[in-house]
């Protein structure tokens, strides 16, 4: 008797034995019978067999199996063997088994597309849930097992698994194939996973998945940005919408002025597949000095391989500037200075804003669109209202024939808003030296040779240590060349390389202590 067998959720259970046969005493019905109960009192015969079997001449044993397919929702049942003699010989039995088939299912466990994040695709875990699905434990040691998982699609790879150790009943065992898998390819990945085949039900042998990988943000529109006024800050919204398949949580938003003055953000927002969200960008750009500007919004998530919905473009326009250049006073456009003159302009602003700061105002010179002096000035405080405004820099008016004019030109913030005048020149008639305020014991030579040639020599003599501004200027008042020094008191003398000057006349100063001389200078090569 065999007692407390369980054959809940086993697969075509058998029990097996071995029964001696023999052929004599044909008349004696010797017998087994095979009794099974699934409540521990009352038996049903399943299988009856008798010792005489006319095929065994000679005594020998016979296997027997014997189906138990009916008791699988079992969990304890007794197998007795009943031995009926009738005095014909005895009965043997041997090698008595409670089998069952093997049944294991595959099933894949890998990255859910809701589970993914877009950008976050590398280490990644690939594995294989493999169960054994009847009560026998499955000795992989004793029955080799191969677990085959391929890869198609975006990517052709191929893992292979040799299964080891015991997976007892009803359990399950985790294989991971590859724990640092790269989904950054974009496309579609097929799984196919199985095992070689050991069991009587294949049909749960191979899993198979797909994933697809397709992220994808889609610049939708931008919210008008209206008329502004020039250095305001700017917080564009815009509207955002994930067309891909995968979640979003980090947007790099780039934002260009006029091409360029890039501001940079990354919206740290979560946004599932199919959703949009209206994001105000927390870094401003600031409005250009220009009356109309270009611009330019992008999406620059890295893994997007759509660039075409990236890009939002637009022209902007600038409120005019609360303050502007009203009147130029120096130069005069009426009254004519000197050549050679050194003057400080001045203008007039006018501010019908509120009060500013780090105001930067340009002004320049210009004879036939050549520009031979350009001065820029930072104002630190401009009132609302009138001013009026000296430069702290100063240039000197070219030397030209009486009555000949120069452009003078100012602006604040851009050259849109210029306002322009002309200036005139009294021609100042002079020698080769043309000296102006000088001190006790300040010297400044001539060029020596003279006429110039490619390089010169200009002797100097200062009676105190100081700084001394040295600068040679065409005859319209270009600056040709500049230079600072700090010297020594007594006689110094300035070397210069002058090849690359045409021949033609110039001028050339020396300022010593808030004082300039200049004289004049002829190249002839």
């Amino acid at each position: 008797m065999m007692n407390s067998i369980n054959l809940k959720n086993t697969l075509l259970p058998t029990l097996d034995f071995w029964f001696a046969h023999d052929s004599t005493h044909a008349d004696k019905l010797d017998r087994v019978e095979v009794q099974i109960s699934s409540n521990g009192y009352s038996f049903n015969t399943i299988q009856t067999i008798n010792r005489y079997n006319a095929n065994f001449a000679n005594p020998g044993w016979q296997k027997y199996t014997v189906d138990l397919s009916n008791y699988t929702s079992e969990t304890c049942v007794i197998i007795a063997f009943r031995a009926i003699s009738a005095g014909g010989g005895n009965m043997w039995i041997d090698r008595i088994a409670i089998n069952s088939a093997k049944e294991m299912s595959v099933l894949l466990d890998i990255p859910k597309e809701e589970d993914l994040m877009a950008c976050e695709l590398d280490h990644k875990e690939l594995k294989v849930k493999i169960s054994n699905n009847t009560l026998l434990p499955i000795d992989f040691d004793q029955i080799p097992v191969i677990l085959t998982l391929n890869i198609s699609g975006a990517k052709t790879l191929s893992y292979k698994d040799t299964l080891t150790g015991i997976l007892n009943g009803n359990a399950e065992m985790d294989i991971v194939l590859d724990s640092d898998f790269d989904f950054s390819l974009n496309g579609t990945y097929n799984f196919r996973a199985y095992i070689s085949n050991i069991d009587n039900l294949p049909d749960n042998d191979t899993a198979t998945s797909s994933i697809v990988i397709s992220p994808d943000i889609y610049l939708v529109s931008l919210d008008s940005i209206g008329t502004r006024s020039i250095k305001e800050y700017v917080y564009p919204s815009v509207l955002l919408r994930n067309t891909g398949n995968l979640t979003i949580k980090e947007i790099p938003i780039r934002i260009k002025v006029n091409g360029g003055n890039d501001v940079t953000e990354t919206a740290y927002i979560e946004l599932a597949a199919g959703n949009d969200t209206l994001y105000t960008l927390n870094t401003p750009y600031v409005v250009p000095l220009e009356p109309t500007y270009d611009l330019m919004i992008i999406t620059e998530l890295i893994c997007d391989p759509v660039k075409n919905n990236d890009t939002l473009r637009s022209t902007e326009n600038v409120n005019e500037p609360a303050i502007k250049i009203q009147n130029i006073i120096s130069p005069s456009s009426s009254i004519c200075d000197s050549g050679l003159t050194e003057i400080y302009p001045q203008v007039v602003i006018n501010n019908t804003g509120n009060p500013d700061i780090d105001v930067v105002i340009h002004i320049s010179m210009d004879t036939a669109s050549h520009v031979f002096a350009s001065l820029v000035d930072t104002i630190a405080f401009v009132l609302s209202g009138t001013t009026t405004y000296n430069f702290t820099k100063s240039y000197i008016v070219p030397n030209m024939p009486t009555n000949s004019i120069y452009n003078v030109k100012a602006y604040i913030y851009s050259p849109t808003y210029t306002y322009s005048q002309t200036a005139c020149v009294i021609l100042k008639e002079e020698e080769d030296n043309v000296s102006t305020l000088s001190k006790d014991n300040w010297t400044l030579g001539q060029n020596i040779p003279n006429p110039a040639q490619s390089s010169l020599v200009i002797p100097y003599t200062v009676p105190r240590e100081g700084d001394v501004i040295f600068k040679i200027m065409s005859i319209n008042g270009q600056v040709l060349y500049y230079n600072i020094m700090h010297v020594l008191k007594g006689n110094h003398q300035i070397e210069h390389n002058i090849a690359s000057f045409a021949d033609g006349i110039y001028y050339y100063s020396m300022e010593y202590e808030g004082e300039r001389i200049i004289k004049k200078m002829t190249i002839q090569k």
